[in-house]
């Protein structure tokens, strides 16, 4: 134990090691790897008196548990903002501020009673001059006296502006949807998880958003599936939910253990001299007892969300208790029992004595609920697993289960995951009948009654069969029924759907028991009532209110809910506004899981690093939510910038107002101050919604000044009309007259035809603005003799003067017009039509994209999918020829990334001397003509490259003195392994292959110049680093090579193994032929001029093997459209073609038996505006008739007018195999393509089986 009289003690072997590495997107960090490799401990519990001299002295003790064997621990080393040199140097950093600490503990069986030994602080200045430390650190160091240590404070503070319930609408309602989400992680509160950087701050306004709206809910596809923010909101509602459970459970005797300080040690090696064992394992086996008493028999207590939630948790777990031991034992019970004070079990932190006695009993109550098999094998100390043999009884474990089944059960309506009932309270009552009426038959009888927590049941007697059962959910309140209702003491009633059953208690005391125990077990029910009647119905009438009709609601509140002193005062906005914070800091994270789901939905390739950070199993959908979470968060913005505007606009500064203003603020602390704060936000906020009214009210009273005289001058009719009308009888405005059908002389002509006039007479809103508003007419009248008018129907489809607005199709009828929605849409109203998402309707086995009108299926091609000829459903693509495609773990492949971004970053520092120079060797194979192999660069712009050009070695350097490129030796790009060496002598550079000098360039100076009398280097492997833009002769940087038995800087090769070791998209294939090889996961693309002298023509010579007997060769693709493309399909198991279609119509079919074969297939296809052919060795040629092609290549030459992407290897489909292909006798490389899956081999195939000759290996 570490104390101040006994400090730690011990020794920790360290190895310190500064690298730099390339991060995902190109960029260089530094990292400290860190090797531990042994630890010796001083044990004080292994002291031994010396025979010499009668001192004591330290033994060495091993702790066979600790760690060993060279673990390597990475940390990242961030450059401070203001560091602007391009060189990150750790000695000329503030070395006071840099430091590794290593901490020892011995680990114990429950998390919270970890033991510290000892620590070791080792300052990053004890790093040499190479950048390494190696030695032995003492942890036993003591501190010295004049030392006071130091304190580190972490401080938050949090403002929030509160503003109106309406403007969290749209983001609470998208929060509140997240349990009715499928999937779960399309939800928002999933969402929420993936993006915030602590789960912790994301869990605390969630849980409380969805406890005041009351969306817990006890389904198990709420659980948020891959998510740590599971067990934070967990844990959040516990603590929220359950801290009025844990005060009435377990606060009277944890007070009475801190206020008795009875002695627990059972640990002899801490027992004081004057303590004895017996008694101390006496005591804390007391207490153990009693708290593990009152923990099993609180069921009942447990608060109902928590048991919704340990039921989706039972439901969802593959152990059936454990997922729920778990949550309530060792994150719930344990904890508050070790620190009482985190959960206001008492008002401070224990003393030593008792925090011991209060950690020996969370140990074993956490063991006692884990219902481990071998519980005593549990405990690491001897000393634990002798005293829980006190508690190894079959009573304990029946009592956890029991629990842990009634905690878990309150999905009742599902009874049948649960196995046995569980008895809760059994006796004789007496009952009331339910609905009897018959005379002279007795009403009062005395029956047995039972309660589990299924049912609840009454018999005649005990052990006889059930009269009547009332299942649990059935029980929609418990309540108290007044004693003038029957003349009868001590009745209750329990109050079902249909009826309430009366009983009677034989006194008091058993009947609050039975009222507190069925309002527990039934305060889960959802259709738990709000009020009741306290007295009967007799006579047919209630006798609390009189009300004659049975089912008429209660004229008393229930007394079954919370009490009111642990209500959760939750305030719903603050929490969304606190969640709308957080997306709002981290919406650079909303905005790239958007990038991934877009990624996801539309390509099929491997999955990319920087995505794979989201768990995303609907991308569309997520990407639904997430653009409705984006426009919600930017809603807000606006409200927060408008608040901002209007508080700024409104402060005059110095004034006495605002200064009595801050005096008032500045004495409000605590939760009024919160409270303050929240009136003053609310108060702008709705201020600022009642200008915007007053505003629009001001716009519209100013519209109707303005209409009137114009209404007056066009529909009032002139004087000698207006005068023939005076002699008739009105109609208008007459009795009864709103109940009358429309009439269009009556409300055209005798009154204004406004609005509301015309909807009386052509009764759709769609006609009625459009009269109103596009004419200016009041009902297009054109009156003859002024008595009878001529009526013409509109037709509002075709009409510019009065269109209907339709936006799709419209019919026009008699008097009015029908709106109809094309195949793919459906109509959201009169007029409008909405696409339908047929993805929602599970229309494709595979991935569905929706499409305005439409969708489209797709299948994974990395697992070897294909789209099925029902174009919804997804088959197997049959695998026709098996390669040897074997890779090796040593061998690295310098093609992955087609970037041209460096594969690995080494960084080298050694002290000036004449031995250190560049120097590295290595093996190289590659059939590629160009590219970078290495790169080193230093200070002050020297740098040194290594690569091919033509199969052909080049280097190109700069130092301080010379610029040069040099090429020689012969061509190495023929597939075999050569040993490349590049030593830096005195004045030259020597290049050797197969250990014969092929060049020497003579180097005045060394290439790369000392800084502060270190000579540093980076060294690139495969690629360029962004910036490098000096060269001589440009070059390509993308090679297709592989590298192996590297020795690089005169270090050997472990510092590439441990980079590339695991990673099997770094490994080479062990043996390759000339070609591309596609894996079937991607394709690659290229920008391709066709159009030669004003005419178009497309000739291919493909070399094409391919592996599946499915995929696309060859594609032409415009817009939306492929106008061209060459595919390989099957029709049987064991059958193959070649296909040609024009605009996805076959026009031509190459029978081929050498089509899936060991051996490589040339086909040619010569494609213009007036023919089409093709041909390849031992194959038949079948063409469509004439005609059809004819058609077919009019469109295809009248899209050739205009650019066009051409696409190798996929789209939709991606081939799988080997291939070399010419377009108009070029021979493409794809090195050379606009953009090419990783996958892609570009100049290396691997081959049907292993040659013969080892030279490929």
């Amino acid at each position: 134990m570490v104390t101040p009289s006994h400090p730690p003690q011990g020794k920790v072997h360290l190895e310190l090691r500064l690298s730099e590495v390339i991060t995902d997107n190109g960029g260089v960090c530094h990292k400290l790897a860190t090797r531990l490799f042994h630890i010796l401990v001083l044990s004080h519990s292994c002291l031994f008196l010396s025979s010499t001299n009668g001192a004591k002295e330290d033994q060495v003790k091993r702790n066979p548990n600790a760690p060993d064997g060279g673990q390597v621990f990475y940390f990242e080393i961030t450059r401070p903002l203001s560091y602007t040199k391009r060189q990150f140097d750790v000695e000329e950093e503030d070395v006071d501020k840099l430091a590794l600490r290593v901490d020892l503990w011995n680990a114990s069986n429950l998390k919270f009673g970890d033991e510290f030994l000892g620590g070791v602080r080792v300052p990053l200045k004890v790093l040499s001059q190479e950048g390494v430390h190696d030695a032995w650190d003492n942890s036993g160091k003591s501190v010295k006296a004049d030392e006071l240590g130091s304190l580190r404070l972490n401080i938050v503070y949090t403002e929030d502006h509160v503003f109106p319930s309406v403007c969290y609408s749209d983001l609470t309602d998208l929060l509140l949807q997240s349990a009715q989400m499928e999937p779960v992680s399309a939800s928002a509160a999933h969402i929420l998880g993936e993006v915030c950087r602590e789960k912790q701050e994301a869990a605390v306004p969630l849980v409380r958003l969805f406890l005041q709206y009351g969306k817990i809910v006890p389904d198990p596809n709420t659980i948020f599936r891959g998510n740590s923010l599971t067990s934070k909101c967990i844990d959040e509602t516990m603590k929220l939910a359950g801290m009025h459970y844990l005060q009435v459970t377990l606060k009277p005797i944890i007070d009475e253990i801190c206020t008795e300080h009875k002695p627990c040690e059972i640990d002899p090696v801490k027992l004081k001299e004057s303590e004895n064992l017996e008694t101390n394992r006496e005591n804390l086996r007391q207490y153990v007892d009693r708290i593990f008493h009152v923990i099993t028999t609180s069921g009942v207590r447990c608060p109902t969300v928590m048991c919704d939630i340990f039921f989706s948790l039972r439901e969802s777990a593959a152990t059936r208790f454990q997922a729920v031991s778990s949550f309530i034992f060792l994150r719930f019970f344990a904890p508050a029992i070790l620190s009482p004070n985190l959960f206001q079990l008492r008002p401070h932190h224990p003393d030593a004595c008792t925090s011991r006695t209060l950690t020996l009993i969370s140990k074993t109550i956490q063991t006692l609920g884990s219902l481990a098999k071998s519980k005593s094998g549990n405990f690491k100390e001897s000393y634990m697993a002798a005293f829980y043999d006190y508690f190894n009884e079959q009573k304990y474990a029946d009592a956890v289960k029991n629990f842990l089944d009634l905690i878990s059960s309150s999905g009742r309506w599902d009874q049948k995951s649960i196995e046995t009932p569980i008895m809760l309270k059994e006796g004789f009552m007496i009952k009331r009948a339910q609905g009897r009426k018959r005379f002279g038959m007795k009403n009062f009888k005395k029956r047995w009654f039972r309660l589990t927590n299924h049912e609840f049941t009454y018999h005649k007697t005990k052990g006889e069969g059930a009269l009547c059962r009332i299942p649990i959910e059935n029980i929609l309140a418990v309540e108290r029924l007044e004693e003038e209702s029957f003349k009868m003491k001590n009745m209750f009633q329990v109050i079902q759907p249909e009826r309430a059953l009366y009983i009677q208690a034989n006194n008091c005391v058993e009947a609050r028991d039975w009222i507190d125990i069925l309002t527990k077990v039934s305060q889960c029910n959802r259709k738990r009532l709000s009020t009741y009647h306290p007295s009967a119905y007799l006579s047919g009438q209630w006798l609390c209110c009189k009300q004659a009709i049975d089912s008429a609601p209660g004229c008393s509140p229930c007394t079954g809910g919370l009490p009111a002193n642990i209500q959760l005062d939750i305030d719903g906005d603050r929490e969304t506004e606190r969640i709308y914070s957080l997306f709002s800091t981290y919406m650079s994270k909303l905005v790239k899981m958007q990038e991934a789901c877009g990624s996801k939905s539309v390509y099929d390739g491997p999955e990319q690093e920087e995505y794979s950070s989201f768990v995303i199993d609907d991308p569309q959908e997520s990407y639904k939510i997430l653009k409705q979470i984006v426009s919600a968060v930017q809603k807000l913005e606006q409200q927060h910038a408008q608040y901002k505007r209007e508080k700024f606009r409104k402060t005059k500064y110095g004034s006495q107002k605002d200064r009595s203003d801050w005096c008032r603020r500045d004495r409000v602390f605590g939760q009024d101050r919160t409270r303050a704060v929240l009136s003053e936000s609310r108060g702008i906020g709705s201020e600022f919604i009642m200008w915007r009214h007053t505003e629009k009210w001001s716009c519209s009273l100013i519209s109707l000044l303005l209409l009137a005289p114009l209404c007056h001058a066009h529909h009032f009719l002139p004087q000698n009309s207006a005068s023939q009308f005076l002699t008739r009888h009105r109609r208008a405005n007459a009795l009864f007259e709103e109940s009358r059908k429309g009439n269009l002389e009556r409300e055209c002509i005798e009154e204004l035809c406004s609005k509301e006039e015309a909807r009386e007479i052509f009764e759709n809103i769609p006609e009625t603005v459009a009269i109103i508003i596009s004419s200016n007419l009041s009902c297009m009248i054109y009156k003859q003799e002024y008595f009878y008018p001529k009526y013409t129907d509109i037709d509002e489809c075709n009409d510019v003067g009065f269109i209907a607005g339709c936006k799709q199709g419209c019919q026009n009828t008699l008097g009015s017009f029908h709106c109809f929605c094309y195949s793919g849409y459906y109509q959201e109203d009169v007029i409008n039509c909405i696409d339908v998402d047929e993805c929602k309707l599970d229309k494709c086995d595979g991935l569905c994209v929706n499409t305005v009108g439409s969708y489209s299926c797709h299948c994974d091609g990395r697992e070897r999918l294909k789209l099925a000829e029902d174009r919804r459903s997804c088959e197997k693509i049959p695998e026709c020829l098996e390669l040897y495609d074997h890779k090796y773990g040593e061998i690295l492949y310098l093609g992955e990334q087609f970037t041209g971004q460096p594969m690995i970053l080494l960084h080298f520092k050694f002290s000036e001397n004449k031995n250190n120079r560049f120097a590295a060797e290595f093996d190289f194979r590659t059939f590629d003509p160009e590219g970078v192999i290495l790169y080193a660069e230093s200070f002050e712009e020297s740098w040194f490259m290594l690569g091919l050009r033509n199969g052909r070695i080049e280097v190109q350097f700069k130092n301080q003195h010379s610029v040069k490129v040099t090429s020689g030796g012969k061509a190495i790009n023929d597939g075999q392994w050569h040993v490349i060496s590049v030593e830096e002598q005195e004045n030259s550079i020597t290049v050797k292959i197969s250990k014969e000098a092929v060049m020497s360039i003579s180097n005045p100076g060394n290439l790369f110049m000392p800084v502060n009398g270190k000579l540093q280097a980076k060294l690139y492997i495969a690629g360029l680093p962004n910036r490098t833009n000096s060269f001589i002769k440009q070059i390509n940087p993308r090679l297709d090579g592989c590298i192996r038995g590297w020795n690089l800087m005169n270090q050997g090769a472990h510092r590439v193994k441990e980079y590339i070791q695991g990673k099997e998209s770094k490994h080479c294939f062990v043996y390759v032929e000339k070609g591309s090889f596609f894996s079937g996961a991607g394709a690659a693309q290229f920008n391709i001029d066709y159009n030669v002298e004003g005419q178009w023509k497309v000739d291919l010579v493909m070399s094409i093997r391919p592996s599946s007997s499915t995929g696309v060769v060859f594609a032409l693709v415009t817009n939306d459209s492929v106008p061209l493309s060459v595919s390989v399909l099957t029709q049987e198991p064991d059958e193959a073609y070649l296909q040609v279609f024009l605009d996805n119509a076959p026009v031509a079919k190459l029978e081929s038996r050498m089509l899936c074969y060991s051996e490589p297939l040339e086909v040619k296809l010569h494609v213009s505006a007036h023919d089409l052919h093709v041909s390849a060795d031992s194959s038949n040629v079948t063409f469509i008739d004439t005609n059809t092609l004819r058609q077919a290549l009019d469109k295809l030459n009248a899209t050739m007018q205009q650019p066009v992407q051409t696409y190798i290897g996929g789209l939709p489909a991606y081939y799988h195999g080997c291939m070399e292909i010419r377009v108009n006798q070029r021979l493409l490389d794809f090195d050379d393509a606009v953009s090419k899956h990783n996958s892609i081999h570009s100049h290396s195939c691997p081959p049907v089986s292993p040659p013969d000759s080892t030279s490929y290996h």
